[in-house]
């Protein structure tokens, strides 16, 4: 294919717009800027013959991937979009590797685009490092069976799961097969029909004392909503939720980019002091890296407004937690989770309800 058709093909390609379902793979970076370099200098001079000094050589991925002993080959943790790695449709990456071959030891690397359940606006991403699972065949009569590492899809269903398992472990589709999500001391039988990153399943074994003061409040609201779709105080959207939606979105998308841009400012700067002691860089190191947690922790607090928000749009919540929740229910959930009233009730409210905060405490049980 001519490197001018080659160019024109991609340049349409890489301006797809995500779907669902569709497939990506990665590249290297390092490989797909010579790639870029070599496309843009021949049609510079002219030609459409190939140039041997500026030549990619074969698609190349293998330095994204960590080879381990008798294991799968892995991705490496960590790595960086448009630092380390390239995303590309499937059907680029056939084409490349039918236009320049693919060197050793590099391979397909398959990924999934898939809906983030926790942003409620809906948001599409590529999942480049699926849920990776620890599976263990249990026989009742041998329940000390090797185990093996599995990666899943947040998308995949668990029938979809149990089906892929069955011919991994050779386990035939008449035996009565069930998935079961163990985390320290809880057990929880997965159904057929949920996906494997919906709240009953992976996310939500985690004990609730870990969660942050936003993700208690979340769960908090999610309990309240429950009794106001019970007691049917509905309300129709309101007129500007779109708009405040919009906003939200944007601001989360900015937060997106700004921890992007931290952690590929942090692996230039690694890189940049290896084999030397500039101290000035190495202080701007240190405030970059304590700077992203605090950048990450206000992405997850946008993200879980606009889920809120997004859940919320259609109850009438304050009806049902005023009026209808006996208020030492919430003073004492509040209590024993470590979640401040004030986060719950305004003032007018706390003082409304100062019997219930003087009453109850974390053992009320109503």
């Amino acid at each position: 294919t001519p490197l001018h058709q080659q160019k024109k093909i991609f340049d349409s390609l890489m301006k797809q717009k995500l779907v669902k379902d569709d497939i990506w793979c990665l590249v290297s970076c390092h490989w797909f800027e010579k790639w870029t370099k070599f496309i843009d200098i021949a049609l510079k001079a002219g030609t459409d013959s190939c140039n041997k000094s500026s030549h990619p050589g074969p698609v190349t991925n293998f330095t994204l991937i960590k080879f381990i002993n008798f294991q799968a080959p892995k991705l490496k943790k960590d790595l960086a979009e448009n630092l380390d790695y390239k995303l590309i449709p499937e059907i680029g990456w056939d084409l490349l590797i039918q236009w320049y071959g693919i060197s050793e030891k590099s391979m397909r690397l398959s990924r999934k685009v898939v809906k983030v359940q926790k942003h409620a606006i809906g948001k599409l991403m590529i999942e480049v490092y699926p849920v990776t699972v620890l599976v263990q065949l249990i026989f009742p009569e041998s329940p000390d069976v090797d185990r093996i590492h599995y990666e899943v899809s947040r998308d995949d269903t668990v029938a979809f799961v149990i089906e892929k398992l069955r011919e991994l472990l050779q386990v035939s589709a008449v035996n009565e097969t069930r998935l079961w999500l163990q985390h320290l001391d809880k057990k929880v039988l997965l159904q057929e029909t949920e996906t494997m990153g919906d709240n009953r399943s992976l996310s939500s074994v985690e004990d609730n004392d870990d969660d942050t003061v936003n993700e208690k409040i979340l769960s908090y609201n999610r309990a309240n909503r429950a009794v106001a779709v019970l007691c049917n105080h509905q309300r129709t959207a309101p007129k500007t939720f779109d708009t405040q939606m919009s906003n939200l979105q944007a601001k989360i998308t900015a937060k997106e980019e700004a921890i992007l841009d931290a952690k590929k400012e942090i692996k230039k700067m690694k890189k940049e002091l290896k084999g030397t002691s500039d101290s000035k860089l190495q202080k701007k190191l240190e405030s970059k890296v304590k700077q992203l947690p605090k950048l990450e922790e206000q992405l997850k607090k946008l993200e879980i407004q606009a889920t809120d928000k997004e859940e919320n749009k259609e109850i009438a919540l304050g009806t049902s937690k005023l009026n209808y929740l006996d208020p030492r229910i919430s003073v004492s959930w509040c209590k024993k989770w470590g979640v401040p009233i004030e986060k719950v009730y305004n003032r007018t409210q706390r003082e409304k309800f100062a019997w219930a905060i003087e009453m109850a405490d974390e053992t009320f049980v109503f």
